[in-house]
């Protein structure tokens, strides 16, 4: 074997080595976010869930059930949120849900379907809040983002 070849193949095995410690490193980090968030759901502290969650996807790694897990449960705390007409930790638990699928865009962007619902729920949750907010004592009306959807 030459070389070169040598080389070669010395270099590549050390790009696989670098990629496979990088993955491994993100892959403990949202297993770490997962199990952390999963701990503070069995404490009824749904907030600091859904805040580790979201550090869950932020962590992501393709093919992985724990983000599929994770944004499934955020949008669980929403709806749950919704039907008890807690209004503004429902439209955080959907903005949170929204930023962390648009944190992980690089070449593709995963779960576009959730973060269109995501965004649609709380476009729609906020509009409830600033229509309920009218004719109430006066205060900061909620919007979205500055200067409308992020793309």
């Amino acid at each position: 074997m030459s070389a070169t070849v040598r080389t070669v193949i010395t270099v590549c095995i050390m790009v696989l080595v670098v990629f496979g410690l990088i993955w491994g490193n993100v892959y403990y980090r949202q297993y770490k976010y997962f199990h952390e968030a999963e701990r503070y759901k069995s404490q009824d502290r749904p907030l600091d869930a859904i805040a580790s969650y979201e550090c869950a996807i932020r962590m992501y790694t393709p093919g992985s059930s724990l983000v599929k897990q994770s944004i499934e449960n955020i949008w669980r705390y929403g709806q749950t949120f919704e039907q008890e007409r807690r209004i503004e930790e429902a439209i955080i638990a959907y903005r949170a849900l929204t930023c962390s699928l648009y944190a992980v865009r690089s070449f593709y962007s995963p779960y576009q379907d959730w973060r269109t619902r995501a965004e649609q729920k709380a476009q729609e949750l906020v509009g409830l809040l600033n229509e309920a907010s009218v004719g109430s004592t006066p205060g900061p009306e909620v919007t979205g983002p500055p200067g409308g959807s992020p793309e």
